[in-house]
This record gives structure tokens, C-alpha cells and sequence, in this order.
């Protein structure tokens, strides 16, 4: 795949993925920040693992990148640090660009000649930020990886190597190459899977170094440190797949026990119950890690997803979420809400604005626009604080905001409405059913139906009231059950109307 010629295909792909890295990346201060947490995520692991082939303690190697971190940055301020092999080192690994930022010069690799020079000035200016800690990280986990293998005693040329590995395996490496197989050649489906795979390194580097880590290597404390690491720092969210794996394993257990009902919503039920027995700010640690106790979300970021496609344009992976933003479809009459196109036709002005900009300038756009409406959502509906009262962002908050960071408060708080939502939605569907039952018994009058009806009816009413869901979701009684009666014996007047 290195060695094949570039195609015209490969090249508008090229240009499509550095144009979206440019509005979802471009001037991020939160991109970059986000960025250096795989010091405390990946870095530590990978070192413990193919540095000191797991014998070194982890305070011991969190204090070498703690060190190794400083003067990392240092000498890229151009000072001399540490001893004369460690300069050395670090002039090696300069000369041959080990330090390099990768995911920039990725986006701009498949562009071709055409204009690639300007263009690549450009997105160097715009990943700036985000390429100096990329930078950073690659330094720092190679210096820290070289002077714990030159303490065990290796000679330059070996722990330089080793450095370059651990570098390697915690910070990725990026390129044709390292593309999984499915997405290598010609073909079509290659071509899809090579847009889609845009900003999936970072998940897919993660989960291949937990599965060596443990599963080739058994070094289980370098895997469970890797496993909990992001979830210190961003919440529950950072656990792998978590929606496929530990959330319905835990629902399922705690419904077996009788702890919860068996048909609510075992995340909501989680943070309903830390929220009642150990306060909010339990809460917002715990869905938010150390960065939304300091409140800060950054779930996002580092939670770990299945990446199937939940829509058609996310099948074009971030050129197609670029192309979803602008709403070209808007124009020949098909709605594509929260688009910028949508949003102009809409009067909009202001969010059409942050559609179009790169992400940095979009924040700070942003971030003025809520602070003087207050906060929407990507419909125009109001957002509203713990309290029920219209979220107005603070001036802490609007700061934050300003850096790409969306408060701890305004995401716990849209979080709590969107489960609630979902968890009504749940019973409401299941109430639906109950009644669609009913009205296939008043079709046949079966007497048995109709003792399976009335406990399906009993089971129900007793889980709203269990959840204490009576004010969200209405319980079935006589007078419902009637009007099921009256809806298959006679016409309403809306429909009624209709037929005329």
C-alpha cells in the first residue's frame, strides 16, 4: 500500500479529509489540550511494557515522564537538558524526525502537487497548537523511555530503540501503512473505509494496545491501568464500548438481584442513585472524571466507540460530517437540520456562522453567542439548567467555552434530560404495545388474551410507580383502555375529515 501510486481518487480524498480536519480541528485550543492527556493515558503503559518489560513500579515511570515532560519542553524552546546523552538522544532523534507531528502531515500526504504547498502552510498554521503537543507527547514518552532503559543498564543505540517503540505504540503511527487491510487498494470499499477511518487512529491504536498488552503480553497491570487511565481523567464514558459491554452487563446483574426494575434504564437508575446518596458533584466526576470535577467535559474526546455509522453522512466518516454541516441538500428542498444552510434559511445568522469556521473560531463565536442568548440546542429548543431555569452560561463557563470546552454543568444537565427522554420513550413504546395488544383482543374477544392484557397492564403501572415516572409517563387505566374501545368501533373526527 506505501509503494502504490497515488489516483485522482486518492487525492480528492486527500483533500476532503484535510478539509474537514481544518473545521473540526483547525485552531482548537481544546484539540491540543485533549491531545497531551495520552502522557497519563497511554504513555505510562507503553513504557512499563516494551521499555522495562513490565518490572518497573508506575510511580516510577509517571515521575520519569513528569521529568522527561519539562524538559521535553525546554528543548523545544531550544535549551540544552539533562546529561550529554540526552542530548544526544534528542539531536538523534530530531535528525531523523521521530518527533515529527504525524497527524498533520497525514491530512496533507494524499493531496498530491496541485497547490498542496499554500494549502499546506494553511492547515500547518491551523493544527499549530495541536501538532506542538503532538510533538510534545513523542518527545516526552521517548526521553522518559530513554533514560529508564539506559537506568536498566541498555547502551544508546538499544534504548533509543526502545524509546522509538514505546513512542510509537502509545502516540501511533500514521500513514497508508498503518491503514487496517479493508481500507488498502483500489477498490470502492477501500476508498469508503479510508474516509471513515479519518479519526479512528486514536480508537483503533487504544484497543489494539490493550489487546497486547494483555492478551499477547499478560502485563494485566500495564492493561487495566491503560483501561482506567481515561476514565480518571474524562468519567465513565472513556470505557471501551461501554454501551455494548459493562452498561447491559451491570443492568442485566442489578435486575437479576431486585436492586432496580428491570426495565429502567440502568445508567439513569446509576446516576439518579450516586446523585441522591453522595451529591452532584459525585455525579459529575463520575460521569465526568477529574476534568469535569474541575468542570470541564471532555467525554468526547476520550470515550471509545463501536464507530458504526449512525446516519448516511457519517458512512463518509469526516468528510462526510463536513458535508452534513453545510446541508447541501437544503438547497433542493430536503431538510438537513443543524446544517449552515439550514440555518440561514432559518435567520439563523449566528450559528451558521460557527458551521462554516474552523473549530477554534467557531468556539469563541460560540461562546459569545451563549453568553449573551444563553444556550439552545441544535433545533433552537431551550436548554435548561438543574435548577429549570433558561442555562446561561457563567464567566467562568464562557471562558471555557471560548477554549472549545462545554462546562460539567451543561452536560450533566443535558445529560440528565436526554436519559429521562429516552427512558420515557422506553415505557411510552412499551405502553403502545400494550394497547396495540388490546385492540387485536377486541378483534377476536379471546378471554385468555385478555388475562395476559390485564397483567401486562398491572406489570406496567407497578414500574411507573416503581420509577417514579408518573409524572413523565402516564399510566394505563379504565379510561385509556376505553378510548382504545372507542378508536375501532367509530371514526375520530380528524380522520373524519381527512377522508372527506
Amino acid at each position: 500500500e506505501q509503494l502504490r501510486n497515488l489516483d485522482k481518487t486518492d487525492r480528492v480524498i486527500g483533500w476532503a479529509k484535510s478539509l474537514a480536519t481544518l473545521k473540526f480541528m483547525g485552531f482548537s485550543v481544546r484539540a491540543a489540550v485533549v491531545n497531551t492527556t495520552s502522557i497519563i493515558t497511554t504513555s505510562p503503559a507503553a513504557i512499563h511494557q516494551y521499555v522495562t518489560g513490565g518490572r518497573a513500579s508506575f510511580m516510577k515511570v509517571n515521575r520519569a515522564l513528569m521529568s522527561a515532560g519539562n524538559d521535553a519542553r525546554k528543548f523545544m524552546l531550544g535549551h540544552d537538558v539533562g546529561s550529554a546523552d540526552d542530548m544526544r538522544f534528542l539531536r538523534d532523534e530530531k535528525r531523523l524526525g521521530w518527533d515529527d507531528p504525524q497527524y498533520t502531515r497525514d491530512m496533507i500526504s494524499n493531496m498530491g502537487s496541485t497547490g498542496s504547498r499554500t494549502w499546506a502552510a494553511t492547515m500547518d498554521g491551523a493544527m499549530w497548537m495541536f501538532g506542538k503537543t503532538e510533538q510534545w507527547n513523542r518527545l516526552t514518552t521517548m526521553l522518559a523511555a530513554y533514560r529508564l532503559a539506559r537506568g536498566e543498564g541498555k547502551n544508546h543505540a538499544e534504548a533509543s530503540e526502545l524509546a522509538k517503540t514505546a513512542s510509537d505504540k502509545s502516540q501511533g503511527i500514521y500513514g497508508r501503512a498503518t491503514l487496517p487491510a479493508f481500507a488498502w487498494g483500489r477498490g470502492g470499499l477501500a476508498k469508503v473505509a479510508q474516509a471513515m477511518y479519518t479519526y479512528t487512529k486514536f480508537s483503533h491504536n487504544y484497543l489494539h494496545l490493550l489487546h497486547d498488552l494483555g492478551f499477547r503480553k499478560h502485563n494485566w497491570k500495564a492493561f487495566f491501568y491503560t483501561l482506567l487511565a481515561p476514565m480518571i481523567l474524562s468519567g465513565v464514558s472513556a470505557w471501551p464500548l461501554k454501551d455494548i459491554t459493562i452498561m447491559p452487563l451491570l443492568g442485566l446483574l442489578f435486575s437479576i438481584l431486585g436492586i432496580k426494575d428491570k426495565n429502567e434504564d440502568f445508567e439513569k437508575w446509576m446516576w439518579d442513585q450516586t446523585r441522591a446518596y453522595l451529591g452532584e458533584g459525585a455525579e459529575i466526576a463520575g460521569r465526568y472524571g477529574a476534568m469535569g470535577a474541575l468542570g470541564m467535559d471532555v467525554s468526547g474526546s476520550l470515550s471509545i466507540g463501536v464507530g458504526i455509522p449512525r446516519d448516511f453522512w457519517e458512512w463518509g466518516g469526516a468528510p462526510g460530517g463536513l458535508v452534513k454541516e453545510i446541508g447541501p441538500l437544503e438547497l433542493l428542498g430536503i431538510k438537513q437540520p443543524g446544517s449552515a444552510i439550514h440555518y440561514l434559511k432559518t435567520g439563523q445568522y449566528g450559528k451558521a456562522t460557527e458551521k462554516v469556521l474552523p473549530a477554534g473560531l467557531a468556539n469563541v463565536a460560540k461562546g459569545i453567542r451563549e453568553s449573551q442568548e444563553g444556550v439552545t440546542t441544535q433545533r433552537g429548543d431551550r436548554v435548561w439548567d438543574t435548577s429549570v431555569k433558561p442555562f446561561v452560561p457563567t464567566t467562568t463557563e464562557t471562558i471555557k467555552r471560548l477554549a472549545g470546552f462545554r462546562s460539567s454543568r451543561q452536560a450533566v444537565a443535558t445529560e440528565r434530560l436526554s436519559e429521562a427522554k429516552q427512558n420515557a420513550k422506553e415505557f411510552e413504546d412499551r405502553r403502545d404495545a400494550i394497547y396495540e395488544h388490546y385492540r387485536a383482543y377486541l378483534v377476536k374477544e379471546d378471554p385468555a388474551e385478555h388475562k395476559k392484557i390485564r397483567e401486562k397492564v398491572r406489570e406496567f403501572n407497578q414500574s411507573i410507580r416503581a420509577a417514579h415516572m408518573k409524572g413523565e409517563v402516564s399510566e394505563i387505566t379504565y379510561e385509556a383502555m376505553r378510548r382504545q374501545v372507542e378508536k375501532m368501533r367509530h371514526v375520530d373526527k380528524k380522520t373524519r375529515a381527512m377522508m372527506r
